[in-house]
Parts: C-alpha cells; structure tokens; sequence
C-alpha cells in the first residue's frame, strides 16, 4: 500500500474537503478552526482525485484534438468562460479546489452531495 502524501497545510484553503485519517470513507470540508495548531495535521489527509469527483463538480467529459493534443479533458463553464483541465493535472481534490478558486474567485461546490459521504 502507497503511504498517503503528507498534508501540508499552507496547500489547504478554508473550504478544501479532506479525508478523516480515522475513517478513509469519511470526508469533511476545513473550517477556519482547522487550522489552529497541527489539527490538520493529525486528523485528516488529502483526497486523492478520481473521475467521479470532477463529474461531481459539475464538469462533464469533452474529447479533444486540436493544437497537437489529443485526449479527454474535464471542462466547466463558468459565467462566459469554459475552463478545461487534464485529469492528471490534479492528484488531489483540493488542488482542483485551489485551482477554481484562483481562477473564478469562487468556491467549487459538489453538485452531488454525499457520494464520497462529504459532510459540511
């Protein structure tokens, strides 16, 4: 079994879902009290990023083949703006997370609630 990447909490947002370290099955959204001491640290760990999370964001599946790439690509509109990511471009939920918020000032929502039993 792969040891689980280590979270670093300067990587993490208010708002970013984890997994508890107790519970693998069990993810939760940080607080602004998560980041108090070494909480994160000690209770959770990053979530590593599948299909059905970018489906889950509201991002659908688009074949691309164009300017020398060809290939599936996830892309959500926002506003007037289509983003497209590359899947191998995240490995974790709250890169992708960082990513949306950088680049549209808002927060991603999951548009399907508790499929990887997320609570709030």
């Amino acid at each position: 079994m792969k040891k689980q990447e280590k979270l670093q909490p300067m990587n993490y947002k208010i708002g970013n879902l984890v997994q508890f370290k107790s519970d693998p099955d069990r993810c939760t959204t940080l607080t602004e009290s998560c980041f108090e001491g070494s909480y994160i640290e000690k209770t959770y760990n990053p979530i590593p990023i599948d299909d059905t999370w970018f489906l889950n964001f509201g991002f659908v599946e688009w074949s691309v083949k164009q300017s020398g790439y060809s290939g599936l690509v996830y892309a959500k509109q926002y506003g007037e703006n289509m983003y497209c990511v590359q899947k191998d471009a995240f490995k974790f939920v709250h890169e992708l997370q960082n990513y949306w918020f950088e680049n549209t000032g808002v927060q991603l929502q999951l548009l399907i609630k508790n499929t990887h039993r997320c609570s709030d």
